[in-house]
């Protein structure tokens, strides 16, 4: 059986969320990262592929909440580099404890469904080819799925799906739009998507934070570029 592992990277919480400042404190928005960190984390665990979750964060506060998750955290995240090079050392690490098949998840994805990473995960088995899942823009990769020998050249930032795309080549790699993993929560925009979602549909820990920030004001939450 193929071993697959999922790699979570997640910012420091001191730099949290920081195109959400104009509508929360620097802690809100801290706390906002750890309870989508939870649910993300929450609910890969039904997925009948992995063999396990890793975190991998520059952050000793994100380093124990992935350890009270019952995840792999990678603390040792380089310095310099960024979220590419961040990446490119958790899957290596991931790579040398066995993973073969390794899925790259945000961690602000909080309404995550387990079936469609199965689903992602499933088609790069059959097919033998990465999969790539965008954002709601198709501007953004929100998950990646590849081989482990053969690590592609990450290039996240903006506009990274069609550098991602064009780094596979034509036909390389699968495109999924997968609806559970379209909206990730980077602009004030997004908050108001997320309150906008029925409480009984919301993952637990990050309802329970937007509660929390029902007050703010809506004037502020529009629609920003990506």
């Amino acid at each position: 059986m193929t071993c697959v592992w999922a790699l979570v990277p997640v910012k420091s919480s001191r730099t949290a969320k920081s195109r959400l400042a104009e509508v929360l404190a620097p802690h809100e928005r801290a706390e906002l990262q750890h309870a989508m960190l939870r649910d993300v984390v929450t609910r890969l665990r039904p997925s009948s592929y992995l063999a396990g979750v890793a975190v991998i964060s520059p952050d000793p506060v994100i380093e124990a909440v992935a350890g009270r998750l019952g995840a792999y955290s990678i603390g040792d995240e380089p310095f310099a580099g960024g979220l590419n090079a961040a990446l490119r050392h958790g899957s290596q690490r991931l790579r040398g404890i066995g993973a073969e098949l390794i899925a790259i998840l945000p961690g602000d994805v909080p309404l995550l469904n387990a079936l469609e990473i199965d689903h992602a995960i499933r088609r790069a088995l059959q097919d033998n080819r990465p999969v790539l899942v965008p954002d709601r823009h198709r501007r953004g990769t929100n998950a990646m799925v590849f081989w482990a020998h053969r690590r592609p050249r990450f290039a996240y930032g903006s506009g990274s799906f069609g550098r991602h795309l064009a780094g596979f080549g034509a036909g390389s790699a699968e495109v999924l739009e997968l609806p559970s993993m379209a909206r990730d929560v980077d602009w004030p925009n997004d908050l108001v998507a997320l309150r906008r979602i029925p409480d009984s549909c919301l993952p637990d820990h990050t309802g329970s934070v937007l509660k929390r920030f029902a007050d703010r004001p809506v004037r502020h939450l529009t629609e920003m570029p990506h």
